[in-house]
Order: structure tokens, then C-alpha cells, then sequence
């Protein structure tokens, strides 16, 4: 879950309407530095004892339950373009970016979700979990 995300929850579980910056930095200070990991769409928290490098699963957006494209870690969209790459064998680059925003809810392609999702598939690449060749996406 990405960290202020979980901070605003946490503090709008407790009655708090307004979540100032300071209340955030409060609540991140309760969580054991351990369980946060840093990558290029900010910083998340984990559960105790969850591996971030053996993560290979995401979650959809389903209904009300929306997050921005920076609250979801670029393993999360990593993932789930492995996912459509291995059904599918191949997938264009364009074709990849509309699925997966697709897939976590984004109703519009604007230039920030193309820029964030581009981002988070060239990190699968540089990771060595896909090969990006004439346009297409394959499993390395």
C-alpha cells in the first residue's frame, strides 16, 4: 500500500475528516522502517515477513474502489503486464498500455497514466522479466 495512502486511511478510520502533512508523518512514524519499499512510484509499506521480490500478483480496482496511478507500485503494474504478456505471448506497446490501465480501473488514458505506466514496464524490463523488441512485449 503506498504510505500516505495508508496514513490518510488510517487517520480517516479514526474520524479525522482533515489529514494534515504533519498527521502523516506521524502515523509513517508507527510503522517499522523494515516494511517500506521504496520504488519509482514512491515509497510502500508491507506486511511483516512479505517479500517485495517474490510479489508476482496485483490487484484490480473494482467499483468505488479507485487508487491514482502513483498508488500503485510499478511491481504491482510490472506484474500484471507479465501476466497479459504470458496469455497472450506477445503484446504491442500500445496495446499493453491500454489493458493494464484497463485492468486497474483507469477510465482515460491521459498523459499521466501512459507516463506511469511506461515508466513501471520499463522497469520489468530492466528487471530482466520481459524483453521489449519492435514494439512488443515477450516474456524473457
Amino acid at each position: 500500500v503506498e504510505a500516505e495512502r495508508l496514513a490518510k486511511l488510517a487517520c480517516n478510520c479514526m474520524g479525522f475528516g482533515r489529514v494534515t502533512s504533519d498527521r502523516v508523518s506521524q502515523v509513517l512514524e508507527l510503522i517499522p522502517k523494515n516494511q517500506f519499499m521504496q520504488d519509482s512510484q514512491g515509497k510502500f509499506v508491507w506486511n511483516v515477513g512479505q517479500d517485495p521480490t517474490a510479489w508476482k500478483i496485483y490487484r484490480t480496482s473494482l467499483g468505488s474502489a479507485t487508487r491514482e496511478p502513483e498508488e500503485i507500485s510499478s511491481l504491482e503494474y510490472s506484474n500484471a503486464l507479465v501476466d497479459l504478456v504470458t496469455q497472450g505471448l506477445t503484446v504491442l506497446e500500445d496495446a499493453a498500455v491500454r489493458e493494464i490501465a484497463a485492468v486497474f480501473g483507469f477510465k482515460q488514458l491521459t498523459t499521466r497514466v501512459r507516463k506511469v505506466l511506461k515508466g513501471s514496464f520499463a522497469k520489468a524490463v530492466s528487471d530482466g522479466r520481459l524483453v521489449l523488441s519492435a514494439g512488443e512485449y515477450r516474456v524473457a
